[in-house]
This record gives C-alpha cells, sequence and structure tokens, in this order.
C-alpha cells in the first residue's frame, strides 16, 4: 500500500511540474526568447478543409528590455513561407503586455496541429528570426 501511495505521490510530483514548466518560461528570457504569451482560436468556422477563426494573443516582453516596432506573423511550422496573419507592429516596455486579435483563415489541420500539443507558431520578424513561446488559455480583455 506504501509503494503506490509513494507512486501517486510521484506521479503528482511530475504532473505538477510538467503544467509549471511554461510558466517558468515564460518570466524569463534566459533561453533566449524575448517574448512569451498565452493565446485563444475564437469565433471558429469551418469550411471544408479551411478554417476562418480570430487568433487573440496577450504578448509579453521578457527580454529585459524595452522593444519597439515589434513585427509578429503567425505561421506554420511544417511551411515557413505561409503566412496565417500580420500584426501591426508593436512598442512595448519591458514587462509590460499587449492584446493583439487578427481574424483569419488557414487549414484547418493546422488547428488540429494546435489542438494536438504543437501550438501555433508565431515569429517575431527583425534581424534574427524567433518564435514565441505560447500557452493556450483564456485571454483577457485589455484593460483601459
Amino acid at each position: 500500500m506504501q509503494s503506490s501511495s509513494r507512486g501517486h505521490s510521484l506521479w503528482s510530483l511530475l504532473l505538477f511540474t510538467c503544467l509549471c514548466a511554461p510558466l517558468g518560461a515564460t518570466s524569463s528570457a534566459d533561453d533566449g526568447r524575448n517574448f512569451a504569451g498565452v493565446y485563444d482560436v475564437q469565433d471558429l468556422v469551418e469550411n471544408g478543409d479551411r478554417c476562418t477563426f480570430t487568433f487573440v494573443l496577450l504578448l509579453q516582453n521578457v527580454s529585459g528590455q524595452d522593444q519597439s516596432g515589434v513585427q509578429l506573423r503567425l505561421g506554420d511550422r511544417l511551411d515557413l513561407a505561409a503566412t496565417y496573419a500580420k500584426f501591426d507592429p508593436v512598442d512595448l516596455a519591458d514587462r509590460a503586455q499587449v492584446r493583439l486579435s487578427k481574424t483569419t483563415e488557414s487549414p484547418c489541420m493546422e488547428l488540429q496541429r494546435w489542438n494536438s500539443g504543437w501550438g501555433p507558431f508565431l515569429i517575431v520578424e527583425g534581424p534574427t528570426l524567433q518564435s514565441v513561446e505560447l500557452m493556450r488559455g483564456p485571454v483577457p480583455e485589455q484593460r483601459p
């Protein structure tokens, strides 16, 4: 009976660690990423193999410095030339957040990949391309 309890405790510790790891990744740029965020897919409409939806994003600057003219592109991990949405450039002070949304269209298969754990491929365009660490969850409304 005691080994079952120990196994349950180890399983709980592993699950807790896995759930909290992404949250730690969003708090600093130690892993080389300058931005982190939470996204949601809203107003999803399927039309054959194409899906129209609103991509909502809460983006945070975790670079340790202010960033200006940040250009974001929602792309495809398997087809790097594909662009599903481009966002207007934004300026973000260090640790500041901005809420962005864009109605777009993509193959429904791309959304299925997101739901199976791949997540969206959000790219910061600039001198060097970098992806943004994203977690799926509710995106709060922008406060005035």
